[in-house]
Protein backbone atom coordinates (compact mmCIF):
# COMPACT_ATOMS: atom_id res chain seq x y z
CA UNK A 1 0.00 0.00 0.00
CA UNK A 2 2.68 2.38 0.73
CA UNK A 3 4.36 1.79 -2.81
CA UNK A 4 0.44 2.53 -4.71
CA UNK A 5 0.39 5.68 -2.42
CA UNK A 6 3.76 6.88 -2.90
CA UNK A 7 4.41 11.02 -3.09
CA UNK A 8 4.74 11.93 -6.36
CA UNK A 9 7.55 14.71 -7.24
CA UNK A 10 6.18 15.03 -11.14
CA UNK A 11 3.58 17.74 -12.81
CA UNK A 12 0.10 16.61 -13.03
CA UNK A 13 -0.10 12.99 -14.18
CA UNK A 14 -1.85 11.36 -16.78
CA UNK A 15 -5.21 10.62 -16.01
CA UNK A 16 -4.74 6.92 -16.91
CA UNK A 17 -1.69 6.63 -14.46
CA UNK A 18 -4.29 7.45 -12.09
CA UNK A 19 -6.82 4.65 -12.65
CA UNK A 20 -3.79 2.49 -12.46
CA UNK A 21 -2.57 3.47 -9.44
CA UNK A 22 -6.49 3.51 -8.02
CA UNK A 23 -6.41 -0.30 -9.54
CA UNK A 24 -3.60 -1.36 -7.62
CA UNK A 25 -4.76 0.40 -4.21
CA UNK A 26 -8.05 -1.12 -4.43
CA UNK A 27 -7.13 -4.35 -5.39
CA UNK A 28 -4.49 -4.75 -2.74
CA UNK A 29 -7.47 -5.08 0.05
CA UNK A 30 -10.44 -5.67 -2.51
CA UNK A 31 -12.67 -7.61 0.07
CA UNK A 32 -12.93 -4.72 2.46
CA UNK A 33 -13.35 -2.24 -0.59
CA UNK A 34 -16.26 -4.41 -2.13
CA UNK A 35 -17.86 -4.39 1.38
CA UNK A 36 -17.53 -0.63 2.02
CA UNK A 37 -19.42 -0.29 -1.11
CA UNK A 38 -21.98 -2.76 -0.40
CA UNK A 39 -23.20 -1.71 2.64
CA UNK A 40 -23.39 1.67 0.96
CA UNK A 41 -25.43 0.93 -2.57
CA UNK A 42 -28.09 -1.70 -0.57
CA UNK A 43 -29.25 1.31 1.39
CA UNK A 44 -28.90 4.03 -1.69
CA UNK A 45 -30.99 1.66 -3.46
CA UNK A 46 -33.74 1.23 -1.07
CA UNK A 47 -33.97 4.93 -0.40
CA UNK A 48 -35.23 5.37 -3.60
CA UNK A 49 -37.30 2.05 -4.22
CA UNK A 50 -39.25 2.72 -1.11
CA UNK A 51 -40.37 6.00 -0.84
CA UNK A 52 -40.59 5.81 -4.88
CA UNK A 53 -43.27 3.44 -4.60
CA UNK A 54 -44.79 4.53 -1.36
CA UNK A 55 -45.02 7.92 -3.35
CA UNK A 56 -46.55 11.47 -2.04
CA UNK A 57 -44.88 14.41 -1.47
CA UNK A 58 -42.91 13.84 1.85
CA UNK A 59 -42.13 10.64 0.97
CA UNK A 60 -40.63 11.55 -2.65
CA UNK A 61 -39.04 14.54 -0.71
CA UNK A 62 -37.07 12.46 1.40
CA UNK A 63 -34.90 10.69 -1.62
CA UNK A 64 -32.40 13.16 -2.22
CA UNK A 65 -31.29 14.55 1.06
CA UNK A 66 -31.36 10.58 2.22
CA UNK A 67 -29.07 9.28 -0.69
CA UNK A 68 -26.50 12.33 -0.22
CA UNK A 69 -26.24 11.32 3.74
CA UNK A 70 -25.87 7.97 2.46
CA UNK A 71 -23.45 8.55 -0.43
CA UNK A 72 -21.31 10.58 1.93
CA UNK A 73 -20.89 8.58 5.09
CA UNK A 74 -19.58 5.98 1.52
CA UNK A 75 -17.26 8.30 0.68
CA UNK A 76 -16.05 8.75 4.24
CA UNK A 77 -15.51 5.46 5.37
CA UNK A 78 -13.96 4.18 2.21
CA UNK A 79 -11.41 7.32 2.42
CA UNK A 80 -10.52 6.37 6.14
CA UNK A 81 -9.93 2.97 4.87
CA UNK A 82 -7.92 4.33 1.90
CA UNK A 83 -5.68 6.73 4.37
CA UNK A 84 -4.98 3.23 6.51
CA UNK A 85 -3.46 1.61 3.96
CA UNK A 86 -1.74 4.71 3.33
CA UNK A 87 0.48 3.87 6.66
CA UNK A 88 0.94 0.56 5.60
CA UNK A 89 -1.47 -0.99 8.31
CA UNK A 90 -4.71 -3.07 7.01
CA UNK A 91 -7.67 -1.27 6.14
CA UNK A 92 -10.78 -2.58 7.83
CA UNK A 93 -14.37 -1.92 6.78
CA UNK A 94 -15.81 -1.73 10.23
CA UNK A 95 -12.83 0.53 11.59
CA UNK A 96 -13.26 2.80 8.88
CA UNK A 97 -17.02 2.76 9.12
CA UNK A 98 -16.32 3.84 12.96
CA UNK A 99 -14.00 6.79 11.93
CA UNK A 100 -16.57 7.91 9.71
CA UNK A 101 -19.19 8.10 12.36
CA UNK A 102 -16.84 9.89 14.99
CA UNK A 103 -16.20 12.88 12.59
CA UNK A 104 -19.73 12.40 10.40
CA UNK A 105 -21.01 15.30 12.42
CA UNK A 106 -18.48 17.81 11.00
CA UNK A 107 -18.33 16.43 7.10
CA UNK A 108 -21.83 17.41 6.77
CA UNK A 109 -21.79 20.69 7.70
CA UNK A 110 -20.66 21.95 3.96
CA UNK A 111 -23.49 19.81 2.70
CA UNK A 112 -26.51 20.78 4.87
CA UNK A 113 -27.54 23.93 2.28
CA UNK A 114 -27.64 21.21 -0.36
CA UNK A 115 -29.39 18.91 1.28
CA UNK A 116 -32.14 21.52 2.76
CA UNK A 117 -32.24 22.81 -0.84
CA UNK A 118 -32.73 19.48 -2.64
CA UNK A 119 -35.43 18.37 0.41
CA UNK A 120 -37.53 21.36 -0.72
CA UNK A 121 -37.48 21.37 -4.01
CA UNK A 122 -37.81 17.63 -4.14
CA UNK A 123 -41.23 18.41 -1.82
CA UNK A 124 -42.21 21.16 -3.65
CA UNK A 125 -41.84 19.53 -7.30
CA UNK A 126 -43.93 16.38 -5.79
CA UNK A 127 -47.07 18.34 -4.74
CA UNK A 128 -47.32 20.80 -7.59
CA UNK A 129 -46.06 18.32 -10.06
CA UNK A 130 -49.78 18.42 -11.23
CA UNK A 131 -49.69 22.04 -11.51
CA UNK A 132 -46.76 21.95 -13.74
CA UNK A 133 -48.60 21.23 -17.01
CA UNK A 134 -46.60 18.89 -19.98
CA UNK A 135 -43.38 19.28 -18.23
CA UNK A 136 -42.20 15.75 -17.39
CA UNK A 137 -41.55 13.82 -13.94
CA UNK A 138 -38.00 12.88 -14.94
CA UNK A 139 -37.29 16.70 -16.10
CA UNK A 140 -37.83 17.36 -12.04
CA UNK A 141 -35.54 15.08 -12.05
CA UNK A 142 -32.95 15.66 -14.02
CA UNK A 143 -33.11 19.19 -12.72
CA UNK A 144 -32.67 18.35 -8.60
CA UNK A 145 -29.33 15.78 -10.42
CA UNK A 146 -28.31 19.39 -11.80
CA UNK A 147 -28.86 21.16 -9.10
CA UNK A 148 -26.94 18.66 -6.25
CA UNK A 149 -23.90 18.28 -8.89
CA UNK A 150 -22.99 21.66 -9.49
CA UNK A 151 -22.96 22.15 -5.36
CA UNK A 152 -21.05 19.05 -5.11
CA UNK A 153 -18.51 19.56 -7.65
CA UNK A 154 -15.90 22.12 -6.07
CA UNK A 155 -16.34 19.68 -3.18
CA UNK A 156 -14.95 16.08 -4.18
CA UNK A 157 -12.04 16.64 -2.83
CA UNK A 158 -12.93 17.94 0.72
CA UNK A 159 -13.53 14.73 2.27
CA UNK A 160 -10.24 12.85 1.12
CA UNK A 161 -8.67 16.64 2.78
CA UNK A 162 -10.39 15.77 6.13
CA UNK A 163 -8.74 12.23 6.41
CA UNK A 164 -5.53 12.28 4.17
CA UNK A 165 -4.55 15.72 5.61
CA UNK A 166 -6.52 15.81 9.11
CA UNK A 167 -8.04 19.34 8.58
CA UNK A 168 -11.00 21.03 9.57
CA UNK A 169 -13.96 21.30 7.35
CA UNK A 170 -13.61 24.67 6.41
CA UNK A 171 -9.77 23.95 6.02
CA UNK A 172 -10.79 20.79 3.83
CA UNK A 173 -13.18 23.01 2.00
CA UNK A 174 -11.08 25.74 0.86
CA UNK A 175 -8.78 23.42 -0.34
CA UNK A 176 -11.01 20.92 -2.65
CA UNK A 177 -12.09 24.17 -4.32
CA UNK A 178 -8.92 25.28 -4.93
CA UNK A 179 -7.49 21.47 -6.48
CA UNK A 180 -11.20 21.50 -8.53
CA UNK A 181 -10.23 25.04 -9.91
CA UNK A 182 -7.12 24.41 -10.93
CA UNK A 183 -8.12 21.06 -12.94
CA UNK A 184 -11.63 21.29 -13.50
CA UNK A 185 -11.58 19.18 -16.65
CA UNK A 186 -9.32 16.63 -15.04
CA UNK A 187 -11.71 16.58 -11.75
CA UNK A 188 -14.57 16.20 -13.84
CA UNK A 189 -13.32 13.57 -16.78
CA UNK A 190 -12.15 11.41 -13.83
CA UNK A 191 -15.45 11.23 -12.02
CA UNK A 192 -17.13 10.64 -15.26
CA UNK A 193 -15.23 7.39 -15.81
CA UNK A 194 -16.43 6.18 -12.36
CA UNK A 195 -19.53 6.87 -12.50
CA UNK A 196 -19.76 5.62 -16.35
CA UNK A 197 -22.19 2.72 -15.25
CA UNK A 198 -24.78 4.76 -13.29
CA UNK A 199 -24.62 7.29 -15.91
CA UNK A 200 -25.59 4.30 -18.96
CA UNK A 201 -28.30 2.97 -16.55
CA UNK A 202 -29.77 6.35 -16.62
CA UNK A 203 -29.43 7.19 -19.87
CA UNK A 204 -30.80 3.72 -20.78
CA UNK A 205 -33.97 4.65 -18.62
CA UNK A 206 -34.80 7.82 -20.83
CA UNK A 207 -34.80 5.77 -23.59
CA UNK A 208 -37.09 2.84 -22.15
CA UNK A 209 -38.72 5.05 -19.49
CA UNK A 210 -37.34 6.47 -16.30
CA UNK A 211 -38.91 4.37 -13.14
CA UNK A 212 -38.44 3.90 -9.66
CA UNK A 213 -36.87 0.89 -10.42
CA UNK A 214 -34.00 2.20 -12.76
CA UNK A 215 -33.49 5.43 -10.02
CA UNK A 216 -32.80 2.58 -7.34
CA UNK A 217 -30.19 0.69 -9.36
CA UNK A 218 -28.60 4.08 -10.58
CA UNK A 219 -28.33 4.97 -7.10
CA UNK A 220 -26.97 1.53 -6.39
CA UNK A 221 -24.45 2.33 -9.18
CA UNK A 222 -23.27 6.01 -7.72
CA UNK A 223 -22.84 4.89 -4.02
CA UNK A 224 -21.05 1.45 -5.50
CA UNK A 225 -18.49 3.28 -7.41
CA UNK A 226 -17.40 5.62 -4.42
CA UNK A 227 -14.54 3.44 -2.86
CA UNK A 228 -13.07 3.81 -6.41
CA UNK A 229 -13.32 7.40 -5.94
CA UNK A 230 -12.62 7.93 -2.85
CA UNK A 231 -8.96 6.63 -4.05
CA UNK A 232 -8.95 8.60 -7.54
CA UNK A 233 -9.49 12.09 -5.43
CA UNK A 234 -7.13 11.25 -2.86
CA UNK A 235 -3.96 10.46 -5.44
CA UNK A 236 -5.28 14.00 -6.73
CA UNK A 237 -5.14 15.64 -3.07
CA UNK A 238 -1.91 13.83 -2.96
CA UNK A 239 -0.17 15.08 -5.73
CA UNK A 240 -1.33 18.55 -5.92
CA UNK A 241 0.06 18.50 -1.90
CA UNK A 242 3.20 17.43 -3.24
CA UNK A 243 3.21 20.18 -6.15
CA UNK A 244 2.88 22.52 -3.53
CA UNK A 245 5.67 21.37 -1.43
CA UNK A 246 7.62 21.61 -3.80
CA UNK A 247 7.03 25.05 -5.14
CA UNK A 248 7.50 26.09 -1.89
CA UNK A 249 11.01 24.39 -1.65
CA UNK A 250 12.15 26.00 -5.24
CA UNK A 251 11.46 29.33 -3.74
Amino acid sequence: MAKAFARVDDDTRPLIEIADETIAILRQDASEYAFIALIGAVPAALVVLVPGLMRGPFAMSLIAPLLILIALFTYAAATAALCVGANQLQPDAATAFATAARRFAFIIIPWLPLIAALWAASYAGAAFAHDLGPVPHVTIVAAIVAAGAWYAFPRLVAIPAIFDQDLSWRHADRVSHAIVRDAPRRIAALWLAVLAPAIATASLGLITGFDTVIGAVVACFFVAALPVAASMMTLVLVEAATRMRNDRTIR
